[in-house]
């Protein structure tokens, strides 16, 4: 099924769903042993072994990655891609030397023309008060435009901001798509109370419940910056297995109102790029 061309949501590479699908997830406890296999080789690792010796693996993993060293070791790895990556594109690279003398209404429409298209990002179900949490591996890095020199940081701070209470993410909150992916596990995760709705909570996130397995944790109370963010947030994406409604033809269905007047009709399939998503 093709994406409307009206959705809110944009058109996502092969490569990117790798990063935002949710059964990109393997090393989940749940997980089977084929695809445990499958996150040991995107790590690296040895992929030998009984399954319980697979999760220890993973789990070790994880564990070192959060040590200083293994930090560092991450970093450096990272940098020698980065190096790898420049040197096989450098000589398709040509130069303009001569941007410089451009006039600047010129250099300020392609600073513009530069800056990417609606982004997915993607929230961690580890959040606190005082801010959400964006995976790395899930969500795409900030603009370039930010740090290539004064002059682009200039145009691109006109559209992207730092929010959510972080210090590393910038976001363009009229476009950027925000994911709840696999790991917000119920509908219930957005609702206040029974006959309350995902796009209302959303719109109006004074506590978030989130939901692990069989049982709660206790609500979070957002601070008051988080709270303003979420209610500029124009476009917004879920898991398919969040849901707890009956099919509607092959599609779960959801009706909710966004804001006093506007109705919005949600039609949510298994993959967030067949996402159909339209406004009244």
């Amino acid at each position: 099924m093709s994406q409307r061309e009206d959705s809110p949501f944009p058109a996502l590479a092969s490569h990117y769903l790798l990063q935002t699908d949710p059964q990109r997830e393997y090393w989940h406890w749940g997980a089977s042993g084929p695809k445990l296999r499958a996150e040991l080789m995107r790590r690296g690792l040895a992929q030998d072994g009984s399954k319980i010796e697979l999760k220890e693996r993973i789990a070790a993993n994880d564990k070192w990655g959060n040590t200083k060293e293994g930090r560092i070791a991450i970093y450096n790895r990272q940098l020698a891609d980065l190096e790898a990556e420049r040197r096989r594109t450098a000589p398709e690279i040509v130069p303009f030397e001569r941007f410089k003398s451009l006039p600047k209404e010129l250099r300020m429409i392609v600073w513009e023309l530069a800056l990417p298209g609606p982004r997915i990002l993607s929230v961690s179900d580890h959040c606190e008060p005082g801010r959400l949490r964006f995976r790395k591996h899930d969500s795409p890095p900030n603009p370039v435009a930010l740090s290539v020199c004064r002059e682009s940081r200039h145009v691109a701070l006109l559209r992207y901001r730092l929010c959510f209470g972080t210090t590393n993410i910038y976001a363009d909150l009229a476009r950027d798509v925000l994911y709840f992916g696999s790991r917000w596990r119920d509908f219930r995760t957005f609702v206040l109370r029974e006959g309350h709705d995902v796009f209302k909570c959303i719109a109006n996130p004074g506590v978030l419940n989130i939901y692990h397995g069989e049982r709660w944790k206790p609500a979070l109370s957002f601070s008051d910056t988080i709270t303003a963010d979420l209610k500029v947030v124009q476009r917004l994406a879920v898991a398919s297995r969040i849901w707890a409604v009956p099919y509607y033809r092959g599609r779960r269905r959801a009706h909710s109102r966004f804001w006093p007047g506007t109705s919005t009709q949600s039609y949510v399939l298994r993959r967030i790029e067949r996402a159909d998503t339209h406004r009244q």
